[in-house]
């Protein structure tokens, strides 16, 4: 078994740059695996929210995503075997 404890506190990654949320208040992060405490994250608001949804909203808005199968497929496939190069190490967190 592996048990990793983190304790860090991340932030949020919003349209490429990180923001700490805003606020001082943060939640804790457990592990589902050990019920340990592994972070910590920044606690988001409004703004963060609107931000990440503008963000997320961007790909369908500017790009051919919602009318081409293909390039979701392409993407789809990419990623995939992107995890699957990494199957040991996503296995063995927590």
């Amino acid at each position: 078994m592996c048990t990793t404890t983190m304790n860090t506190v991340a932030v949020h990654w919003i349209d490429g740059t990180w923001s700490s949320g805003g606020g001082q208040r943060s939640v804790e992060t457990i592990s589902p695996a050990t019920g340990e405490t592994v972070g910590r994250l920044p606690e988001g608001g409004k703004a963060e929210c609107r931000a990440a949804i503008d963000t997320a909203k961007r790909p369908f808005e500017r790009t051919g995503w919602p009318q081409n199968p293909r390039l979701r497929a392409a993407v789809l496939l990419s990623a995939t075997a992107k995890i699957e190069d990494k199957e040991a190490q996503i296995g063995n967190f927590g």
